[in-house]
C-alpha cells in the first residue's frame, strides 16, 4: 500500500497535476512519450534512492530487527536520521549533505508549485483573478499546512489519509474514461498526436485498475483489522476508520460545493 500510493504521488497522476499541465500544453504535445518519460523517470529515480537509502537503514542498525522497525518509521527517520549518519562517515559527506538537502528542498518547492496551480487553475476556470487566487490559496495552503508543520502525528495521519485519497482519484479518472469509452479515448485523443501508439493493452489496463484498486483497499483493511481493535476509530494515525471518515467528509463538501458552484453556472 506504501509504494502504491507513493507511486501515485510522485508521478503526479494521482491530484490532477498532469491534467492541469495538459492546460499548457501544445495540442501536437506527445502525451504517450511524455506519460512514459514521467512515469518511467519517477520508478528508476525511486530505484537508484532504494539502492542507496535500504543498505544506509541496515548498515547503521544494531539489529536486522531494528531496521526494519526503521522502515516502518516513514520518510522523515530515513531522510533525517539513517541519510545523515551515512553522510556524516563519507568523505566530503558535509559538502554531499549540503547538496542533498538543498536538492531536496528544490523538489519540495517543484512539487509545491503545481500542486497549487492545480487549485489556482480551477479558481481562474471560475472567474478568479490569477493573482486573488494565488494569494488566497497561498494563505490557505500555509494556514491549513501549519499543523502538519507542528505535529508529527498529525503530519503521518494526512500523509497517510490522502496518499490514499489519490488512489481514489485516479479511480475517479479511470471511471471517467471509462464512461466516455476506452478505445474511443485511446483512438481519438491520445494517439492522433502520439509517436507510440498506444495498443489494446491500455483497454485493459484501465479495465483492471478499479478491479485491481478494490483488492489492495480489501486486503489492507482486512490487515488493519487484525492489527488493530480500534480500526473503526477516527482519530488514529494511519486506521481504516481515519482515512474513511476524512475521505467521506470531504466527498460531501466536494458535492455540495460542485451544486452550489452549478447554480451558479448559466
Amino acid at each position: 500500500m506504501n509504494a502504491y500510493t507513493q507511486a501515485a504521488w510522485s508521478s503526479g497522476a494521482g491530484w490532477g497535476m498532469m491534467l492541469t499541465y495538459a492546460n499548457y500544453m501544445k495540442k501536437n504535445e506527445d502525451i504517450t512519450v511524455n506519460g512514459l518519460l514521467i512515469t518511467g523517470s519517477d520508478i528508476v529515480g525511486a530505484l537508484i534512492s532504494a539502492l542507496v537509502v535500504l543498505p544506509a537503514v541496515f548498515a547503521f542498525s544494531a539489529t536486522e530487527g531494528a531496521a526494519l522497525e526503521a522502515l516502518k518509521q516513514g520518510n522523515v527517520g530515513l531522510t533525517f536520521v539513517y541519510l545523515t549518519k551515512l553522510f556524516g562517515t563519507i568523505q566530503g559527506g558535509r559538502i554531499v549533505a549540503a547538496l542533498f538537502f538543498i536538492a531536496l528542498s528544490l523538489s519540495a518547492l517543484t512539487s509545491l508549485l503545481p500542486q497549487m496551480e492545480v487549485i489556482v487553475k480551477n479558481a481562474i476556470d471560475f472567474g478568479i483573478s490569477r493573482k486573488k487566487a494565488v494569494i488566497f490559496i497561498t494563505v490557505g495552503c500555509f494556514i491549513f499546512g501549519v499543523p502538519s508543520a507542528v505535529n508529527i502525528n498529525f503530519f503521518n495521519n494526512q500523509d497517510w489519509v490522502w496518499g490514499i485519497g489519490l488512489l481514489i482519484c485516479g479511480l475517479f479518472y479511470a471511471l471517467s474514461v471509462y464512461r466516455f469509452g476506452i478505445k474511443k479515448f485511446r483512438t481519438e485523443l491520445i494517439n492522433p498526436t502520439s509517436d507510440v501508439k498506444l495498443g489494446r493493452w491500455y483497454d485493459i489496463c484501465i479495465t483492471v485498475y478499479p478491479f485491481f484498486l478494490a483488492v489492495i483497499i480489501v486486503w489492507w483493511f482486512i490487515q488493519s483489522i487484525q492489527w488493530s481493535k480500534n480500526w473503526f476509530t477516527p482519530f488514529a494515525i494511519d486506521n481504516p476508520g481515519t482515512v474513511i471518515a476524512q475521505c467521506v467528509v470531504t466527498i460531501i463538501v466536494c458535492i455540495l460545493f460542485n451544486k452550489a458552484v452549478n447554480k451558479r453556472i448559466p
